[in-house]
């Protein structure tokens, strides 16, 4: 979670033809979680994370409306602008921020269950179910949460697989070591 504290300003709204002003500093909680993809994702019904060969841009006003998805809570038209303005370079990092110490390497990539492919809540709520990760997990911060699923399914695959020059050199090496433990040619 990401918390800002926002304290002593003074704004005009423009909607309402008239200023406001915080003078008691105001907490700003945020969270960059599968409940706010979810929700970003039921307004503007296209994935969160595209896939390869789709935009992966969004638009200022699909970025404003993910912070507001993110935000516990609400907050006026003038100070959210206010807020967006003044915090978005810190709330852009706390979102690519990786929230863990965990890196999966395949074929010397940084690699995953996501393997490049289009990402949807409903296919992250998927995975939350096939790997029996409590329903509470989805207000992790989504990077965190997406890399436990990453290491459920390395762990599930049972780790690197042999290539067949592997398994023909390990069974040879076996054979061999059993011809010459019980005196056979063959």
């Amino acid at each position: 979670m990401l918390e800002i504290v926002l304290t002593e300003i003074e704004l005009f709204n423009d909607e309402a033809q008239e200023f406001v002003t915080i003078t008691k500093p105001l907490k700003v909680k945020l969270e960059h979680s599968l409940i706010s993809v979810s929700k970003w994702e039921s307004i503007w019904e296209i994935p969160f994370h595209p896939g390869p060969g789709q935009p992966k841009e969004k638009t200022r006003e699909q970025i404003e409306s993910y912070v507001r998805c993110m935000i516990i809570g609400e907050l006026d038209p003038p100070i959210f602008r206010y807020f967006i303005a003044h915090h978005g370079a810190e709330i852009q990092r706390y979102i690519e921020s990786p929230q863990t110490a965990t890196k999966i390497f395949r074929n010397g990539k940084s690699s995953g269950a996501r393997g490049g492919r289009t990402i949807t809540s409903e296919l992250i709520y998927y995975w939350m179910t096939i790997f029996k990760i409590p329903v509470e997990f989805e207000k992790w911060h989504l990077n965190r949460l997406l890399a436990l699923i990453d290491v459920c399914n390395v762990e599930q695959k049972g780790g690197k697989k042999m290539s067949k020059s592997e398994i023909l050199r390990q069974n040879r090496a076996i054979n061999d070591a059993r011809r010459k433990k019980y005196g056979s040619k063959g």
